[in-house]
């Protein structure tokens, strides 16, 4: 069991998901093929999983339903999601104990996401306006400036940018 799972973080951290979603359907393990689908962007198959699985209440599965919105062009469905999402990953983080340790980290880097996404929202919202009164430049300047504040720190994990860069 080590080894499998030394062999899934290097596997995850190489990216190569499409492979761990193999070994997460012949393993039944549910919570590795909730991420997979997540991370290769499968939301309606991960919608699925998460419906049969009683995990609809999960915020990674709430999260994958906004992005869904998000892609598919549903601004109005995005906010409501992110709500919903941001008061299960709460639930979560209630549920662990009340020392920080490693089991923190995952719903850490989870509301890093779930930031993301609201700013993004935002900003996509923002583009629209001002797209019609043609200042479209002043808006990205800022969003690009504060994204090139966000560098990546050595010590910061590969896979957690990864994600928040793809999402």
């Amino acid at each position: 069991a080590i080894i499998e799972d030394l062999w899934i973080n290097s596997a995850k951290n190489l990216n190569n998901w499409e492979l761990l979603m193999e070994l997460a359907q012949e393993t039944q393990k549910t919570d590795l093929l909730v991420e997979c689908c997540f991370q290769t962007k499968k939301f309606k198959p991960l919608n699925e999983i998460a419906r049969q699985h009683g995990l609809s209440e999960l915020a990674l599965v709430k999260l994958s339903c906004a992005l869904e919105a998000q892609l598919g062009d549903k601004s109005a469905e995005v906010d409501p999601l992110y709500q919903q999402g941001s008061k299960s990953a709460l639930r979560e983080w209630a549920g662990l104990p009340t020392v920080c340790g490693n089991a923190n980290i995952p719903l850490l880097r989870l509301f890093q996401m779930y930031a993301e996404l609201h700013e993004g929202s935002n900003m996509i919202i923002e583009v629209r306006n001002k797209m019609a009164q043609g200042k479209v430049l002043d808006v990205l300047k800022n969003t690009l400036n504060s994204w090139r504040d966000r560098i990546p720190k050595v010590h910061d994990d590969l896979q957690f940018w990864n994600s928040i860069i793809n999402i």
